[in-house]
């Protein structure tokens, strides 16, 4: 059979007769016996194990270009802002690029957190948040997070509380929105397969405008340049003022959800906070607690919804401890803790 050049692949469309044939493989109720051999720490083993078989069913090529996945499903909508629309060339090129071993992983986790920068360039994160999405330990997360950092895909900012700089809460990342040229230094590093999708992509390129490797990137330049900007904050500014000031806009959320609290829920709530208020500044409380409400059900879970995502990972990192503390203080049973943003 000969290979396809490149680009070139055998037309579904017009069911005409070609010298390819188009197959599946099915299982069969045929059982046979195989022998096997398996590596183990002493030596091998060798063992006979029973396999089913399978047989090819052919299919025409009109048969499968009509045969269509999204008509066997329910479709999610299309709708503006929510897809994350990524170039192949982070796929094809900076995955591999980023590591050798973890790259695709490493890129994956780039496009998680581009998916929270959809209508802006950053992104208040949690670790845990994002080892959640990509499936891997908060560990395993900042690995990558660090090798985002250096080939500058994102750069992080971490904030302390006033009043204690030894916590640190829910990282701020701001997230590079346009893709870059590889290097050539990061080219000359690619297997030699990859060079020459790159060199084809690039004569694709060109043919619309002119371009010319870097010869390196070194982002660790640019973020000492960024210390000359270093300034001593007492109070919230830039970012994170806007994200509390922002808070202020769910006066009506919050009141809904109050409104579905029962009357045991709020008044079990309402000793909580008093007894918080007790044991934080009174500008953490205001910002923090003002707008929260909390549902109970029959297991003891609770359930704490505040105004927004940021606002919610902020206290899942930093209060959480607390109010389990308050809870036992007061008799109040919890057996499982959780956040949210308020239901719409």
């Amino acid at each position: 059979m000969e290979s396809f050049e490149e680009g070139l692949q055998p037309s579904l469309a017009t069911g005409e007769h070609t010298k390819y044939r188009y197959f599946r493989f099915v299982p069969t109720d045929v059982v046979s016996e195989v022998e096997r051999k398996t590596r183990r720490k002493h030596g091998v083993k060798e063992e006979t194990v029973k396999v089913k078989q399978h047989k090819k069913e052919y299919y025409s090529e009109e048969s499968i270009a009509n045969f269509q996945l999204e008509s066997h499903t329910k479709l999610l909508p299309d709708m503006n802002g929510n897809k994350t629309i990524i170039n192949n060339y982070l796929l094809r090129f900076w995955g591999p690029t980023f590591d050798p071993k973890c790259g695709g992983n490493v890129a994956y986790t780039y496009i998680i957190l581009l998916s929270y920068c959809w209508d802006k360039d950053y992104t208040w994160i949690s670790l845990d948040t994002i080892a959640k999405q990509i499936t891997s330990s908060k560990q395993t997360v900042r690995k990558y997070l660090d090798i985002l950092e250096k080939s500058g895909f994102i750069i992080r900012f971490w904030r302390e509380q006033e009043d204690d700089e030894r916590l640190q809460g829910t990282i701020l990342i701001k997230v590079r929105q346009t893709l870059p040229f590889l290097s050539r230094e990061q080219y000359n590093q690619l297997p030699k397969s990859l060079r020459k999708e790159h060199d084809r992509f690039l004569r694709r390129i060109k043919k619309e405008s002119q371009f010319e490797f870097d010869l390196s990137h070194n982002y660790a330049d640019v973020y000492e340049q960024l210390r000359a900007e270093v300034i001593d904050v007492k109070k919230p500014t830039g970012v994170l003022k806007e994200e509390i000031e922002r808070m202020d806009e769910y006066q009506e959320e919050y009141e809904n959800a109050k409104m579905k609290m029962s009357h045991k829920e709020e008044e079990q709530w309402n000793s909580i906070l008093e007894r918080i208020e007790t044991k934080i500044s009174k500008p953490s409380f205001d910002t923090w607690f003002k707008k929260t409400v909390a549902y109970k059900d029959k297991e003891n879970h609770w359930l704490i919804c505040l105004p927004n995502q940021f606002a919610y990972e902020w206290v899942e990192n930093r209060y959480e401890p607390l109010i389990k503390e308050v809870m036992e203080e007061l008799g109040i049973l919890c057996e499982k803790l959780t956040f949210d943003i308020f239901a719409e």
